[in-house]
């Protein structure tokens, strides 16, 4: 597919709008907007089996932020424009993961946090499990035990599901269907 860039350049033209957030903890969240610190993020959308992956730079970072992001930490870029047509504003998810590395290099007086991140890792690998669901059950209930059965196994952030919508939610009439083994 390619790459998408977020560039460290002003970001007036147009209005754009840029924002990482880190999930520090349950109840805390750590948002980094483009207004606030300058960062910029390369993305590179792939479609075959590997996952994608993200290399965000934040430059001058406060320590004590810095020292909250940690390996398996989730991140999630947000990029678009603050007022498009009618003065709603076009911002979408440009990326959502894990980080997986981090470094810090000083170029003169200028700190750069590299953060390196993937969407998947070891962590979803790998996870076994077992269902057992009756006769007649829907591929909607299946889809649904199955990811409440990967957030009761997982480690690190519970996987969330939208609607399940399936142009026909197929009845398996056999006697017992397993799924016992889950990996990404």
């Amino acid at each position: 597919m390619g790459d998408t860039y977020i560039p460290p350049v002003s970001w007036l033209l147009f209005d754009r709008y840029a924002e990482l957030k880190f999930v520090i903890s349950e109840t805390e969240t750590l948002i980094l907007k483009k207004s606030d610190i300058d960062f910029d993020a390369q993305v590179s959308l792939d479609d075959s089996n590997n996952s994608n992956k993200a290399t965000i730079n934040i430059y001058n970072l406060p320590v004590d932020q810095k020292d909250k992001l940690v390996k398996d930490t989730v991140v999630t870029i947000i990029a678009g424009y603050n007022d498009g047509p009618d003065s709603v504003k076009d911002q979408g998810i440009v990326f959502t993961g894990i980080i997986e590395k981090i470094k810090d290099t000083k170029e003169d007086v200028t700190v750069k946090t590299e953060i390196q991140c993937s969407e998947a890792n070891d962590t979803y690998q790998d996870i076994e499990f077992e269902i057992t669901a009756s006769k007649g059950i829907t591929v909607s209930t299946i889809i649904e035990k199955i990811l409440n059965k990967i957030n009761n196994t997982s480690k690190i952030t519970k996987l969330s599901k939208g609607v399940i919508k399936l142009g026909k939610d197929i009845k398996y009439e056999r006697q017992q269907y397993t799924r016992r083994r889950y990996s990404s």
